[in-house]
């Protein structure tokens, strides 16, 4: 019986240490595994870039996203419609948005380049046609590369000489706009968390500028761009919780 104490009060505080390591849950939205690529697209504004999968960059699956844009152009590629229930849901309850972005010179200007190349803003768009009692809920949350986003290569979403690539983070609470119901600033996930089931259209757009080139035209590489939501328990953790609370049962049946 001692021994059996014993054990579940090991496993038990395994389990407990055990919720320290925790993993990040992820909702992946362009992997661009295939000529759809997920749905993504242009904004439909002047100087849109040209999309196709792409082999350099890739860093989930075999394909990346290539953006081909002409040099001083300004928006880069944008996801499709993401107003459904498990992506709603997945915005909702992230914190920050990630991807990994290749900028190299060859394909920036074909080689030697002098000039500039970044992708340092973003947009969140959100629409109802019903959320704001006034009329059409239209949000456009643009913001650009500061506090509390992160890139790995430390150029701040910048080329500045560094060829490669590069893992972005933007961090979500960053996109606020005013509710035209309440008067007050929301971020993307408190209008998703009032207004979520009359959200009919969601987007996140990305910019490109290139300038001081010679080509025509310049390709920045996307890949495996994910909502990454509030830790939740590794696999792992759990199974030990499961042995622990059984273990405890056990121990008290036996009583």
């Amino acid at each position: 019986m001692h021994a059996v104490r014993n054990i579940g009060v090991c496993l038990a505080a395994s389990a407990m240490i055990g919720l320290g390591n925790i993993a990040s849950a992820q909702t992946v939205i362009g992997n661009f595994e295939t000529p759809a690529l997920d749905g993504w697209g242009t904004n439909g504004g002047p100087g849109s870039p040209t999309l196709t999968q792409g082999t350099v960059g890739v860093t989930l699956g075999s394909f990346s996203l290539d953006s081909t844009i002409a040099q001083g152009s300004f928006w880069g590629p944008s996801t499709g419609n993401l107003a459904n229930a498990t992506d709603i849901s997945a915005m909702e309850n992230s914190t920050q948005l990630s991807y990994d972005m290749t900028l190299d010179a060859l394909y920036i200007n074909g080689g030697s380049f002098s000039g500039y190349a970044q992708s340092n803003a973003m947009a969140i768009q959100l629409y109802s046609p019903t959320a704001n009692a006034g009329g059409v809920l239209n949000l456009f949350m643009q913001e650009s590369f500061g506090a509390g986003d992160t890139d790995s290569s430390g150029e701040n979403a910048e080329w500045n000489g560094v060829d490669g690539t590069r893992h972005i983070t933007w961090s979500l609470a960053n996109f606020t706009a005013t509710d035209p119901n309440t008067g007050t600033a929301k971020t993307v996930d408190q209008f998703l968390t009032a207004y979520g089931s009359q959200i009919t259209s969601m987007q996140i757009d990305f910019v490109e500028q290139v300038g001081g080139g010679t080509a025509a035209t310049s390709s920045f590489f996307f890949d495996d761009v994910a909502l990454n939501g509030s830790p939740a328990p590794e696999p792992a953790t759990m199974a030990l919780l499961g042995l622990g609370a059984a273990a405890l049962i056990r121990r008290r049946a036996r009583k």
